[in-house]
């Protein structure tokens, strides 16, 4: 920890190098630090006004964080389930509706049929981007496919989407990152945000574990970081997973044909322990159209995309990333879209080791 001086934005409290996570520290007495640290990190909290799930959220960061020296992967919940209630919104449905009808959400669209104004292809089709954007990625344990509760291991072993091996990628932007600001580039410490994910190529599987992106770290965390520090310019959870994914592809070799082929194998998407309540509102809504409730694999329900429900649970905010996925990486994925929605749920456990309900979603996609 220290003071330092920026040409940009004065004196400010700086963790850049003092303060590391997990097995990315190379102090020796990282221990020491991290305690001294998090109790001044206490303090400045509520100095500033942070009190309850923001100094809450911080234990979970390092306990995380810490989980990952040993190699696993362990997440927290942050369901926060008890303070937030599910409730179905009309709007958002409608809107969630209109964002599969959007050309960016409906995948199945040849890149050059893109109507003027709307988002083509990712400028990041380069796994180089990664590290040159301050990412880390290490492949410590999954927890989805792990024998905690609420894993969808079952799930997965039904859709045969688990023969050989599977890894779980955990990139994390705790580097240095250059942005412009000003028509100057400028360098900013890591933001601490990351992505997990789990992926089978031979399969063509592809699970989206855990994501907290740059940008909303800085945005729920501001005191941590330089005055109105941008997020780096890699950002998006939709292009650091296909990144993940395309790392995947490349990890066993080969000509470029047969890196694509691989990469063009996904064939599963799953979205594990979805905490979004918006997300979840529309799953419940869905699932009441066609009178019927969350169920434990099997008897879980599967909804085509021909269908609205379908569409909505694509249109979520848990459904139109994985649409972004697909639709801005055709030059490596091929046009791929999304046939139908699998929802289910797993028995859980909430932040106090209590049984909760987990809402689970496995998106099957095919060539268009």
């Amino acid at each position: 920890m220290s003071l330092e001086w920026n040409n940009h934005h004065g004196i400010r409290i700086s963790f850049k190098q003092q303060v590391t996570f997990g097995r990315y520290s190379s102090r020796l007495y990282k221990t020491v630090v991290l305690a001294v640290a998090g109790i001044f990190l206490s303090f400045l909290l509520r100095l500033h006004g942070f009190h309850g799930r923001d100094i809450t959220f911080q234990a979970q960061i390092d306990r995380r964080s810490e989980s990952r020296g040993t190699g696993s992967y362990l997440r927290q919940s942050r369901s926060f389930s008890t303070l937030q209630k599910r409730v179905f919104s009309q709007a958002a449905w409608d809107k969630a509706l209109n964002k599969y009808g959007n050309p960016a959400i409906n995948c199945d669209l040849p890149a050059k049929n893109v109507k003027k104004g709307y988002p083509t292809q990712s400028p990041w089709q380069d796994t180089d981007a990664l590290e040159e954007n301050g990412w880390q990625t290490t492949t410590p344990n999954s927890l989805a496919l792990s024998d905690t509760p609420g894993n969808i291991v079952a799930a997965l072993t039904g859709l045969n989407a688990l023969q050989g091996t599977s890894t779980h990628y955990y990139s994390f932007q705790n580097q240095e990152y250059s942005v412009e600001v000003g028509g100057v580039a400028t360098d900013f410490e890591g933001s601490q945000g990351y992505y997990a994910s789990t992926v089978n190529v031979r399969t063509g599987l592809f699970v989206a574990e855990d994501n907290f992106s740059p940008s909303e770290m800085i945005k729920q965390n501001p005191s941590w970081y330089a005055l109105n520090q941008p997020p780096p310019a890699l950002n998006n959870w939709a292009d650091v997973t296909f990144l993940q994914w395309y790392t995947a592809a490349k990890a066993s070799g080969g000509s470029n044909n047969v890196i694509l082929k691989r990469a063009r194998s996904l064939k599963y998407f799953a979205r594990y322990h979805i905490i979004n309540t918006e997300s979840q509102g529309i799953i419940d809504h869905a699932l009441q159209s066609v009178g019927a409730t969350l169920q434990p694999w099997p008897n879980g329900h599967t909804f085509p995309m021909t269908t609205d429900e379908g569409k909505a649970i694509l249109g979520s905010p848990n459904g139109r990333g994985v649409a972004f996925f697909l639709y801005q990486h055709k030059s490596v994925l091929g046009i791929k879209t999304v046939d139908s929605v699998t929802v289910f749920s797993t028995t859980g456990r909430d932040s106090n080791a209590h049984d909760e309900t987990w809402y689970q979603a496995i998106f099957t996609l095919r060539d268009a």
